[in-house]
């Protein structure tokens, strides 16, 4: 998963989506896992696979790929620059629902070598996290198919059952995101002032 997640990002940083390439591949071993978790779930046995469709959904693809709404809120957090800001606004309500497409192609991040780093970590972050905190019993295991554009943390929430510490990890690995995009922020600050300069 590693790998694969991190040619994700990484074409995704090339501009061209992902999703289109991987996801017809990876979802039906998704979804055959989801549906074991549904059926032990209702045996009343304790669900083994912790990788599902939403739970890559829930901490890995928060805000879209690369974990854009840490970007949105890293940028409001920390960014000097006015162009970013705006394009920020303007992006912060798709990214809630999952929707990168304003952030990647509008900053942009894709062909941006500054911003596809946090974005290949921010998600194998996210996918750690998830996957630590499942297998040692912190998040509950995922077995509710929620349709891809619930908002990141409640996503968490609902796809586990309702399970209030899976939220709560949502929000941990949301704060480890946007604390992974602040110093490349700061660099693409950096590089605006010296522009300007020249």
């Amino acid at each position: 998963l590693v790998v694969i997640y991190a040619l994700y990002m990484l074409i995704w940083g090339f501009g061209i989506h992902s999703a289109y390439i991987f996801n017809p591949i990876l979802e039906p071993i998704y979804l055959a896992s989801l549906t074991a978790n549904v059926q032990a779930i209702s045996s009343g046995v304790e669900p083994a696979a912790i990788i599902t469709k939403p739970f890559l959904d829930s901490v890995a693809f928060m805000g879209g790929a690369g974990n854009m709404l840490a970007l949105v809120l890293a940028i409001f957090i920390v960014s000097r620059r006015e162009d970013y800001r705006t394009l920020a606004k303007l992006g912060f309500v798709p990214a809630l629902f999952n929707i990168s497409e304003p952030l990647m192609f509008g900053l942009p991040v894709v062909m941006n070598p500054i911003l596809i780093i946090p974005m290949i970590l921010t998600t194998l972050a996210g996918l750690g996290i998830g996957a630590l905190a499942t297998q040692i019993g912190i998040m509950a295991h995922t077995y509710v198919l929620i349709p891809w554009t619930t908002p990141p943390v409640i996503s968490a929430f609902l796809a586990t059952g309702g399970d209030i510490m899976s939220g709560v990890i949502g929000l941990l690995i949301l704060v480890v995101s946007v604390l992974i995009y602040i110093p490349f922020v700061k660099v693409m600050n950096k590089e605006g002032i010296e522009s300007i300069e020249e």
